[in-house]
């Protein structure tokens, strides 16, 4: 257990990371303890203090959404460069290091790829209420688009780094996210009978 760890420890961070930032996307969507919440709008206020000093040296605006489309690329291409230390320490052959855009990409990893995209043109995070929808060229629509190609920069690069690894990592990463969005809405339904 403890050789598991330490071969992957950046890509389970990156997991972890990512879980955290798309389960906090999706909490205007998914009914939720009220701790869960609190959680995850600590989470996200963690991921401001962090982006903010990179952020403001671009002058871009400071929005919640952004950072979260942001924070979840940065985290999928540390499972790409995770994925690609754990395959190094197992000795196994690594692809090189090129751009082989999509050739290792499964059919579930494009379901996954597509139901990321879909947490950020649905979700709002844990308290809508508190902020204001983005808009690009006067368009709400164009400010959610603009945050699922930033999440599909960070796939593609992830692609890159860990080329069929980062791919089964992700579907790890679907698997822990799906199951807490299952759990939570069972948990939901049960409370309401």
């Amino acid at each position: 257990m403890l050789k598991f760890l330490r071969k992957e420890l950046i890509a389970l961070l990156a997991e972890a990371g990512a879980a955290l930032t798309v389960l906090s996307q999706l909490a205007s969507e998914v009914a939720m303890p009220d701790w869960l919440r609190d959680f995850l709008v600590l989470w996200r206020q963690l991921l401001t203090a962090i982006w903010t000093p990179l952020l403001k040296h671009f002058e871009f605006a400071l929005h919640p959404q952004l950072i979260a489309a942001l924070s979840v690329a940065l985290f999928m291409c540390l499972l790409g460069v995770g994925a690609r230390m754990a395959r190094a320490r197992s000795r196994a052959p690594l692809a090189p290091l090129e751009f082989r855009f999509l050739e290792d990409m499964s059919f579930l990893s494009l379901l996954v790829y597509a139901g990321l995209v879909y947490a950020f043109l649905i979700g709002s995070g844990p308290d809508p209420a508190q902020e204001p929808p983005i808009e690009l060229f006067g368009s709400e629509i164009a400010g959610r688009y603009t945050f699922a190609l930033i999440v599909t920069l960070g796939y593609a690069l992830g692609d890159v780094f860990g080329h069929k690894a980062f791919h089964w990592r992700l579907l790890r990463l679907a698997t822990v996210v799906g199951a807490i969005i299952i759990g939570l809405i069972f948990a939901a339904g049960s409370i309401a009978t």
